[in-house]
């Protein structure tokens, strides 16, 4: 399992690498709740579903195709 640096950004690309190699891609990753963070609101449903929405939003998984 890949640890650091998935986000929304490079999460795709691990998905493929791990498919490609035929295994089932889960991503363990603290992006989704970035807001929360950065707001400094753990906790918070409102901010957590915010930050959940923004990431779903910006986050494109890899399709094979």
């Amino acid at each position: 399992m890949p640890t650091g640096g998935v986000n929304a950004e490079t999460g795709p690309k691990f998905q493929e690498n791990i498919s490609k190699r035929g295994y089932t891609p889960v991503l363990g990753m603290s992006a989704p709740l970035e807001l929360v963070g950065k707001e400094k609101k753990p906790g918070d449903v409102e901010t957590i579903r915010r930050s959940l929405a923004q990431f779903r939003e910006s986050f494109t998984p890899y399709a094979a195709g």
